[in-house]
């Protein structure tokens, strides 16, 4: 039991160390962890057991061992982060034997019995450490007489260092001076990347040398994930109109039109995560896997957090361990086979980059597999014993996702990747958000209460409300919206007017069909939001006075400029359509107009007259799009800013406000008769009329 609970706490170490990101940690053990106990040695002789060594630092396995070392024992030391850690202590294979095992390949004829008599493994993995923090422990154990090093590095290597002290300030300087050098030729997003590439690299190969240098072999594994099912670890980028459009679409189960709307957000910028992510899920839902496993690759391998090692740094890794004469056991590839469809992702994983623990029999095979097919002697006959020697229960995952899902939140938006956690649990064992959600106290008896989640535990009633508004997202999400309503309520009942509770239920209302305007339009300006409600808004069909809104038709779909042949083509079948309607063949005019959208949808002409036709015959919603998109398609093209245009735009503007006054939406209403007011130019013959009805509001 006791190296199952430190198994757990390996599990939960990255939900509060996400990398080296504790500058701004208030927590002072942590401090202690990275800062203090490393500056002293891993291991330290026992009090009164001459010769026996055992670990020294927080939350470090019980894994002991002799010096000198025993006749006989190949002795193995298993260093790195959190997922180092998860494989347990190694006294639990040291020097097992598979019962029966021998008496069973003598009547297979199998030859020898695999067992692990005489192997000895240590395991030092440490949540939360980096790779020089790693490399520090690889220098010491080498004094300890290793037949063999296993190193799991990789996750942890995305943030600058944080801890006080000259040495740490070199290295935080390193850091600045290759974003920078990075940044000449890149993003800021992917300068940061390539410096704490960089960075890993020089690390990496000072292992490698050392080890070779000392005559011990050592085995670098690359590091699998959670390529679906796990978004990146930050709030969506909702404040991008497109984008959230899509995300509406989606969670609507308009998976086809929202796909658009992705793909539309890609052609502007390929490597956002989000972007790639969501377009993935759509595909997915559409049933072309093989198109949405490129998509979630991308989303894993530009995740602007880097949380979770993806292509470039398992490439490192293979890079560093062939350039040294050093073994790679290929655990990425390893979860890409035996996952299903080659997407690891929530079968296979608790968050984004610790497996179930039920997979570390194969783990731990896998790995001296590898070590056997480089070459290294004495381990060929290693096994890890029965599954039951990992046992794990659906309720105790879905706990393990629960305490993740608790330890990313934030109080000013709404963090993806817990929301993921959340959707999960709600599928495997739902009983446990509704006890959850019911109380501070309740939530408390279901969190896991280690070293690790101390901190957060102690704040547990501040971050209440929250908590409660990521269960009302996962309840919209899965289109339980009475629920998700009453948990807004009592959210908002706990903290009273918080913008991000109220953008929550906006949304929620705006789902179940009532009148969401008062609340969008109250959230517009509120900075903390990043103009997340004016885009969300949008996708709802509210209209700000700010800027021209996005829309759902052809128009925002295309991110490419018209050519002029389009253009022209364009023009000529919506003038032909302007003909049909004179001779009142409506029929074929919106089929014309349709049809010159197909080949510029920006022709505002060809809008304004969908909009006239569906009007004649009582589409008013659909008339209501078509003149929205009238005007959009007047301000977003650069064409179409002349004068005659700009007083078309007014017109379907004022359109829009007659419209909207007929379907009861009147906040909405004044808002765009503002808007509409606003742009006029003086020579518009409208102006008089839409200030007249502007004064009499």
């Amino acid at each position: 039991m006791r190296h199952i609970l430190l198994i757990v706490s390996a599990l939960l170490t990255p939900a509060f160390c996400p990398g080296r990101a504790h500058a701004a940690e208030p927590d002072a053990r942590l401090q202690n962890y990275y800062c203090e106990e490393t500056k002293k040695p891993f291991f330290a002789e026992a009090a009164g057991e001459k010769g026996r060594f055992t670990p020294q630092r927080t939350d470090a396995q019980p894994d002991s061992f002799l010096m000198p070392k025993p006749a006989g024992t190949k002795r193995v030391f298993i260093i790195g982060e959190s997922v180092a850690a998860l494989l347990g202590p190694g006294k639990e294979l040291s020097g097992k034997r598979t019962a029966g095992k021998k008496l069973l390949d003598k009547l297979f004829g199998n030859g020898a019995a695999e067992d692990n008599s005489g192997i000895e493994i240590i395991n030092c993995g440490m949540g939360g450490y980096e790779s020089y923090r790693i490399y520090e422990v690889l220098k010491e154990i080498l004094g300890y007489s290793p037949d063999l090093i296993v190193a799991l590095s990789g996750n942890n290597d995305t943030k600058e260092e944080s801890c006080p002290g000259f040495q740490c300030e070199l290295r935080r300087r390193k850091f600045r001076l290759l974003e920078r050098f990075f940044s000449m030729t890149d993003t800021a997003r992917e300068a940061r990347k390539k410096a704490s590439l960089k960075m890993q690299e020089a690390m990496l190969f000072k292992m490698a040398a050392s080890s070779r240098k000392a005559g011990v072999p050592i085995v670098f594994c690359t590091l699998p994930a959670a390529v679906k099912d796990m978004p990146p670890r930050q709030p969506a980028p909702l404040e991008n109109r497109t984008f959230a459009l899509g995300y509406r679409l989606f969670y609507a189960k308009k998976h086809a039109a929202a796909l658009e709307q992705f793909k539309a957000a890609l052609a502007a910028d390929p490597r956002e995560p989000f972007f790639n992510f969501y377009a993935a899920k759509s595909l997915e839902q559409l049933g072309r896997n093989k198109e949405a496993a490129v998509y979630y690759s991308n989303a894993l391998n530009y995740d602007t957090a880097m949380s979770r090692a993806g292509r470039e740094r398992n490439d490192l890794i293979r890079r560093a361990a062939a350039a040294e004469g050093a073994c790679a056991a290929d655990l990425e590839n390893f979860f890409l086979r035996v996952s299903s469809g080659g997407l690891p992702g929530f079968r296979e994983f608790t968050d984004g980059m610790h497996w179930n623990i039920s997979y570390n029999k194969p783990v731990w095979e896998e790995i001296f597999r590898a070590a056997g097919r480089c070459g290294i002697k004495g381990f060929d006959k290693f096994t890890s014993g029965g599954r039951g020697l990992w046992p794990e229960t659906s309720r105790e995952t879905a706990l393990k996702r629960l305490g993740y899902a608790f330890s990313w939140l934030e109080g000013d938006d709404l963090n993806e990747a817990s929301l993921a956690e959340l959707v999960r649990i709600k599928k495997e064992q739902p009983e446990l958000l509704k006890i959850a959600g019911a109380s501070p106290e309740q939530l408390k008896g279901l969190l896991l209460n280690n070293f690790w989640s101390a901190e957060k535990i102690s704040h547990l009633e501040k971050f209440f409300p929250f908590f409660l508004a990521h269960l009302a997202e996962t309840e919209r999400r899965t289109g339980d919206y009475p629920r998700a309503l009453a948990l807004c309520r009592k959210a908002l009942a706990l903290k009273p007017g918080d913008p991000l509770l109220k953008f929550e239920r906006a949304q929620v209302v705006g789902d179940m069909g009532g009148q969401a305007e008062d609340g969008f339009f109250a959230l517009a300006e509120e900075p903390s939001l990043k103009n997340k409600a004016a885009a969300v808004a949008a996708a709802y069909g509210v209209i700000y006075a700010a800027e021209p809104v996005p829309h759902s038709g052809a128009a925002a779909a295309k991110a490419a400029p018209v050519s002029k042949e389009n253009a022209r083509l364009s023009k000529d079948l919506s003038d032909q359509a302007v003909e049909k309607i004179f001779a009142n063949d409506l029929k074929a005019a919106e089929e014309l107009s349709l049809n010159a959208l197909k080949k510029n949808p920006f022709n505002a002409g060809a809008l304004m007259s969908l909009c006239s036709l569906r009007q004649k015959d009582g589409r008013i919603p659909q008339a209501l799009e078509a003149c929205r998109e009238a005007v959009q398609a007047v301000y977003q093209d650069p064409a179409n800013r002349i004068p005659s245009l700009e007083m078309l735009a007014c017109d379907a503007a004022f359109e829009c406000y007659k419209m909207l006054k007929v379907l009861g939406r009147e906040p909405e209403a004044v808002n765009i008769l503002n808007l509409c007011v606003k742009r006029a130019p003086a020579s518009w013959p409208g102006l008089a009329a839409a200030k007249s009805a502007l004064k009499a509001r």
